[in-house]
């Protein structure tokens, strides 16, 4: 059981003191009085633990406790927030207390102040966490109420752990039957407690753990950039193999390479899997396949029973006309390729199936382009245009010489390469001409779309 902390109570005392001593009043009349008064508040907000029940007033102009709603698989555990709502109410908030009760699905580990109350820093904050049956908190803001919660919504006071036990859906109740004796349900406002406190049931949904689960990650890259999608497994019992397809959005991205994971990459002493198979392109979707075997001949390996194995990793391409925002999602898919792939797992000689979690590609950012800087007129790619690019451009077009970047012979960027390009060079050089146009000068990319390619630039 914790003990209550009391911060600073002491030094607000003796600052209010010589307040009122500057202002020529008593201080021992005066701040005794706002003292009763300010501690009459804190027992009726049951800081003092009272234990009476709080009247319940109507919703819209009064102060609502609910709770934020968790899902879990049992075994596990989810985080509970306790919030505050009262956007309308005529008065501040200076405290509150309350007990939480549950039912027998789940069971608390531990309470601890939420955002709200921790940027608070409270005088005094007591909280009790009775194992079985629930937890109660207690909160006085400020003794001489200079500090105040103002109206607002979506205020987080406390957030508790549980520990998800059993299926099904667990509930979570305001309660004033915990502690000796037993903590109000209150909320005092600045007239004291307010009798129009609105309280919400809240729920946990607890969930079978599927004994077999494949999970996509989630990857956010620009436009014409790279993504690496990890696929992991959690496997209750331990597993010979697995199979499954995983489909993509073609317009958004293309599916580069499918490689095995760290997991797949540690069977047999570290050799690897016995058979990893991987399809880019499978039939029937968008998509890729992955059929592995863990090993084939003893000694045989496994992957053991535990969660998070990552069994491979799937390299996205980013289409460099997506646009900025999308979101493809990553689907588990049965049925791909000739002979249709199952996701599923292999069990000693048996196949099971298995449960999964998509994840989804985000385009966000800068376009990348996948081609190279270069010179425009620059045809050998030694960093200066001369009389040697117009005869590296006639060379190459009679086959006597290769170019590496054909967008560089491009000279005048009429989207294609030929001999007015070797006389647009001479004519810049010789005659006066125009000016080559961008990128020029300097290394840069094509801003305009054409069919030329440019595999390298050893000038950039």
């Amino acid at each position: 059981m914790r003990r209550p902390q009391i911060v600073g109570f002491e030094s607000q005392i003796e600052a209010r003191s010589a307040s009122v001593r500057a202002e020529g009043r008593s201080p021992a009349r005066r701040l005794g009085a706002r003292l009763r008064r300010t501690l009459a508040a804190a027992l009726r907000a049951g800081i003092a633990t009272i234990a009476a029940a709080t009247p319940l007033g109507a919703q819209g102009d009064g102060y609502t406790l609910s709770f934020s709603e968790e899902i879990g698989l049992a075994g596990g555990e989810v985080e509970v927030a306790v919030l505050l709502d009262f956007p309308n109410a005529p008065e501040s908030v200076s405290g509150w207390s309350f007990g939480v009760c549950h039912d027998d699905l789940v069971d608390v580990i531990d309470v601890a102040q939420g955002s709200t109350t921790a940027s608070l820093d409270p005088v005094f904050y007591a909280d009790n966490v009775f194992p079985g049956s629930g937890w109660t908190v207690a909160v006085v803001i400020d003794f001489f109420s200079e500090v105040l919660l103002e109206p607002g919504s979506g205020y987080e006071l406390m957030v508790a752990e549980y520990a998800l036990l059993e299926i099904g859906t667990a509930t979570l109740d305001y309660c004033n039957t915990l502690g000796v004796p037993p903590v109000a349900i209150q909320i005092a406002d600045e007239s004291g407690a307010a009798s129009n406190v609105v309280l919400e049931e809240g729920t946990i949904e607890v969930g079978e753990v599927p004994p077999f689960l494949f999970r996509a990650g989630s990857a956010t890259a620009a436009p014409g950039a790279e993504a690496v999608i990890a696929i992991e497994m959690d496997n209750l019992q331990a597993v010979d193999g697995f199979s499954f397809g995983l489909g993509h959005d073609a317009a958004v991205a293309s599916l580069e390479a499918i490689d095995p994971g760290p997991a797949v990459a540690a069977l047999n002493g570290g050799m690897g899997a016995s058979f990893f198979h991987a399809d880019l392109a499978p039939a029937a979707g968008s998509g890729g396949t992955v059929i592995c075997l863990a090993s084939t001949a003893p000694p045989f390996d496994t992957f053991a029973a535990g969660s998070a194995h990552a069994i491979a990793e799937f390299r996205y391409s980013i289409d460099a006309q997506a646009a900025d925002g999308t979101t493809a999602a990553l689907e588990f898919l049965d049925g791909l390729g000739t002979l249709p792939v199952a996701v599923a797992v292999a069990v000693q000689g048996t196949s099971a199936s298995a449960a999964t979690e998509p994840g989804a590609l985000q385009v966000s950012g800068t376009p990348v382009s996948g081609d190279p800087e270069f010179v425009r007129g620059d045809a050998t790619a030694d960093g200066e245009i001369a009389l040697l690019d117009a005869v590296k451009i006639l060379n190459w077009l009679f086959g006597e010489e290769e170019i590496a970047c054909v967008d560089a012979a491009d000279a005048n960027d009429n989207g294609s390469a030929a001999l007015d390009d070797a006389l647009f060079v001479l004519s810049f050089l010789f005659l006066d001409g125009a000016a080559i146009p961008p990128p020029a000068g300097a290394c840069g990319l094509d801003a305009t779309p054409d069919a030329l390619e440019c595999e390298s630039f050893a000038g950039c």
